[in-house]
């Protein structure tokens, strides 16, 4: 009863250091982007125009949209915000946090109890995965994926078919989460062969039954929609999508692979080449070095480095570009190796439990000690651009302007995630073109000088204005708002 109450108090502490890291300053700190605008627009497509949507924003391959779960997961938060996506930053932590308690859990029940309490350490403390679970994307839920399917992979190599169930539900999720993890199945049919073992009717259509019930909704898109999404799939594979396959392209996804794992454990340094290099070739010797010590079975690595082999021999081999969010599944690789390498010197030896335990406390010091005394906030994020467009709105009431039109003088992305801000606001905005009254906004605010502008955050706003009659500025504002009707970028109703 002892041991079982120390367990849980210091998982209490854990996930305490956890919530604080990715609570801290969320609001404050929240970035909204181009991305931003996506899921905002679609949430207001299902929440306010009560539009039932099968799809999300497409992706970068033409014609193949992402699921909707996280559209509808935001939901709540959103209408709990007054509508302010805002509120997405607390279904993206929440979510965070329920991952470091996965990582307890199945650490635990697969290997041990103090591989289940590093588990959830490494994934609480580490900036790399503190800031990843601030990131307010639809991929986001990829750490919370890949822990769960790292579950199923050993279960199924220790001969475990129960889990086909969640297999499946997971396999489904892809589509909702991205199409990237589609290679890492390999590693599930490795650890199938090395089972050697059939799993019954029963546990066979479990797992069917878990596979419909997330995939649902991309075969009722594909059944309305002539299987438009299967079509654009297969042709994505016929055409050049813009970047040659080869030996170039083989070092360009170790860069990114092995770039991904020194950030891991470095975040925000990304290292030179040789160091990441070095670094993610001495991650798979620990891997070894585990094996031969008998502490993994030899065929569970050769299982996970087929994981490994299957996503960077499919992006070697494919003309998609790729960028590093591609590979971030093979860090659960990553962290599973550091996780049984510091549970092997934590049961193994005396010295190595104080050095655990050292490490780990130190890890978490460091990383609140980071939040407060060098994370840089660029004020380019929704505060700001809320206050901005708060502004505009309240300019152009003074001015009895019917309607804006807004330029961007920016560097490039920051001229994005204005859209629903304006919508917020109940904006008419419209195109500089048009001649209605124009505000230009000026990201970074020192990227032009002029003696009109007003700063808000490291934003600016010039009020240009009109020099047309009221009359005429009425003509200007009687067509359609651009803002709400004009085309966005990857949206698809």
């Amino acid at each position: 009863m002892m041991k079982i109450k120390k367990e849980y108090w210091v998982l209490a502490i854990i996930v305490a250091v956890a919530f604080f890291l990715r609570f801290y300053n969320a609001e404050k700190w929240f970035d909204f982007t181009h991305d931003g605008d996506l899921y905002s627009w679609v949430f207001k497509d299902i929440a306010i125009d009560h539009h039932i949507r099968l799809i999300g924003q497409v992706t970068s391959t033409p014609g193949i949209y992402i699921g909707p779960l996280f559209y509808y997961s935001v939901i709540p938060f959103f209408l709990l915000f007054n509508m302010e996506p805002v509120g997405a930053v607390y279904t993206v932590l929440i979510l965070g946090l329920l991952t470091t308690i996965s990582f307890y859990w199945i650490f635990k029940k697969l290997f041990s109890l103090e591989a289940g309490l590093i588990a959830a350490s490494l994934h609480g403390f580490l900036l790399s995965r503190v800031f990843y679970d601030r990131w307010v994307v639809p991929t986001v839920t990829t750490s919370l994926w890949e822990v769960w399917y790292f579950y199923c992979v050993v279960m199924i190599f220790r001969g475990n078919f129960n889990v086909f169930p969640i297999l499946g539900a997971l396999v489904g999720l892809i589509w909702h989460i991205s199409f990237s993890l589609t290679p890492s199945l390999v590693g599930v049919l490795v650890a199938f062969i090395f089972a050697k073992k059939m799993p019954t009717i029963k546990q066979l259509l479990l797992g069917v039954v878990g596979f419909f019930a997330t995939a649902f909704p991309l075969f009722l898109f594909e059944f309305k929609h002539n299987f438009s999404q299967y079509r654009s799939f297969i042709t994505s594979f016929q055409v050049d999508q813009g970047e040659k396959g080869g030996l170039e392209k083989l070092n360009h996804v170790i860069a990114q692979v092995s770039g991904n794992a020194y950030s891991l454990f470095f975040h925000p340094d990304h290292g030179e080449t040789w160091a990441r290099l070095t670094f993610f070739t001495l991650l798979l010797v620990l891997g070894v070095f585990l094996a031969y010590k008998r502490y993994i079975p030899r065929k569970l690595l050769i299982v996970l480095f087929a994981w490994i082999l299957g996503m960077v021999g499919f992006f070697s081999s494919s003309s998609k570009i790729i960028t590093e969010y591609y590979f971030s599944n093979i860090n659960m690789l990553v962290l599973a190796i550091v996780i049984l390498f510091l549970s092997y010197l934590y049961m193994t030896f005396k010295v190595g439990r104080g050095m655990v335990i050292i490490f780990i406390v130190g890890l978490g010091i460091w990383s609140i000690y980071w939040m407060f005394t060098s994370f840089t906030y660029n004020f380019l994020g929704y505060q700001e651009r809320k206050a901005v467009a708060e502004y505009i709105a309240q300019d152009a009431k003074i001015n009895s302007y019917p309607c804006v039109s807004v330029s961007y003088v920016a560097r490039r992305g920051y001229e994005f995630g204005f859209r629903y801000v304006f919508y917020l606001q109940d904006l008419h905005v419209n195109k500089p073109a048009s001649g209605s009254p124009i505000y230009s906004i000026v990201a970074p605010h020192d990227f032009i000088e002029d003696s009109r502008k007003v700063r808000i955050g490291n934003y600016a706003v010039i009020p240009e204005g009109s020099n047309k009659s009221k009359e005429e500025i009425a003509v200007t504002c009687s067509g359609v708002n651009e803002n709400v009707e004009g085309d966005l970028f990857g949206y698809t109703e």
